[in-house]
């Protein structure tokens, strides 16, 4: 099962506790060219749209809007050594997008008490570290995508319903960690290619699913659910992989959890745990 983002009527808006009444559409650009540069916007009680564009080595770009409808927020930075942070707060139809070309940039994007949200982030490049947290929100999906060596992916979603999370990594030593707590109807995705990658994701709550695709060697993949109703599926295909899924179901005949390992070949390592009534667990291993 997947999960995806709806359209949310206007009128849920007004159950956002502090949404002030939304003024006229604000619009702020800021682009700069050069290193060692800062750039700050803050949109509140509007329709915000806020973009950003840095080339150049060490710039910070940085982000705020709270109490908006319908804002759009971006960010873009080419170079090395590069800073972007997204924050969108009691917002209701957000959206937030970093992209960073270079190495060793960081990119943030924290989005709290939102309905109906997308945060997404690309990296290309080495040595990049990206963090999504998603806090009391509802059909909102945080993606991440990262494209060099030795980069490090994490989306954290707390309070979460109808949410999704996904992560994409394309080259070598990478690793990612995915965490949607205290919800439900939640999916999460890791897919990774490469050498000595790790994965692992945790899921609390009900009706989740967890996917993880691993690809090349020294792979490393674990999947964590607490609940009732949840899907652990992890593939694996070659080199050293060892998966491990781990679910905690509950007293309710119906409550069923169910887990599926795939494994490929060379040298791996597979279990699942699984603690409640009516679970299913199936390893294959060839």
């Amino acid at each position: 099962m997947k999960f995806k983002p709806s359209v949310i009527a206007l009128g849920l808006s007004l159950a956002f506790t502090g949404m002030s009444a939304i003024a006229a559409t604000s619009e702020a650009s800021i682009d700069q060219m050069g290193s060692n540069n800062y750039a700050n916007t803050e949109q509140d009680n509007s329709r915000g749209v806020a973009v950003t564009f840095q080339n150049g080595e060490r710039n910070s770009g940085i982000v705020l809007q709270r109490s908006n409808l319908g804002a759009d927020a971006g960010i873009k930075q080419v170079d090395n050594r590069n800073f972007g942070d997204i924050s969108q707060v009691n917002s209701v139809s957000a959206d937030a997008y970093i992209e960073q070309v270079g190495h060793n940039s960081n990119g943030e994007i924290s989005q709290n008490n939102v309905l109906s949200v997308d945060a997404s982030m690309s990296q290309f490049g080495s040595d990049q570290n990206a963090l999504i947290t998603q806090a009391s929100s509802s059909f909102s999906s945080g993606t991440i995508l990262q494209d060099g060596t030795s980069s490090y992916a994490e989306i954290d979603q707390d309070g979460v319903t109808l949410s999704v999370a996904s992560i994409d990594q394309q080259g070598n030593d990478q690793g990612a960690e995915a965490s949607q707590r205290n919800g439900g109807f939640m999916s999460t995705e890791i897919v990774q290619r490469g050498a000595s990658q790790r994965a692992n994701t945790t899921q609390t709550g009900s009706v989740q699913d967890a996917e993880i695709q691993q690809r090349g060697r020294d792979n490393y993949a674990s999947i964590d659910q607490s609940g009732r109703y949840n899907d652990a599926l992890i593939h694996q295909a070659g080199y050293n992989n060892s998966a491990t899924t781990i679910q905690h179901g509950t007293s309710y005949l119906f409550g069923k959890n169910t887990s599926d390992i795939r494994q490929v070949g060379n040298s791996m390592v597979a279990s699942t745990y699984q603690n409640g009534k009516s679970n299913t667990a199936v390893i294959s291993q060839h």
